[in-house]
């Protein structure tokens, strides 16, 4: 596990889970390199192959998928129609109660398990919008998500 610190916030990488505090977002990044991790990272981001947290992605309208995880997400869509619906409302119910804990109940740190890839709104900047004090940790134990992480973040490694 490895602790950086950038810009004022704290980093903390493993071999399969990333914690971190991660304020910008891939377009603000550079987006992601298609396919492959960052340098050092040689984790094969297997683009050709679906991935639920891509799926959740293309769902959500982000920009971190591919053509299999389209496909693949278009296809659930035929045999569960509400998919995109329920995925859509889990976000609203994120940003609901991160702001309600924030601003109604003064909560200033958040803890996010099993982040996914990140798509905007991302809880750090639902709190900091109420709370601009609040920290946030994400983590996952996915190698693709850390892979992914870090291809959309690579100036923070």
């Amino acid at each position: 596990m490895t602790f950086r610190q950038h810009e004022g916030r704290d980093t903390v990488t493993g071999t399969e889970s990333v914690l971190s505090t991660v304020g910008e977002s891939p377009e603000e990044s550079g987006g992601t390199r298609a396919g492959q991790a960052p340098d050092g990272a040689g984790q094969d981001l297997k683009v050709d192959v679906p991935h639920p947290a891509r799926m959740y992605d293309y769902f959500l309208g982000g920009k971190d998928n591919f053509p299999a995880d389209r496909k693949t997400a278009e296809q659930m869509l035929g045999v569960f129609p509400s998919s995109r619906i329920v995925v859509r409302q889990n976000r609203l119910f994120m940003t609901r109660t991160t702001r309600y804990l924030a601003a109604e109940l003064g909560i200033r740190q958040f803890l996010d398990i099993g982040t996914g890839i990140p798509t905007s709104p991302n809880l750090h900047e639902v709190a900091q919008d109420v709370a601009p004090d609040a920290r946030v940790v994400y983590t996952d134990n996915d190698p693709l998500v850390l892979a992914q992480v870090q291809a959309s973040h690579q100036h923070l490694y």
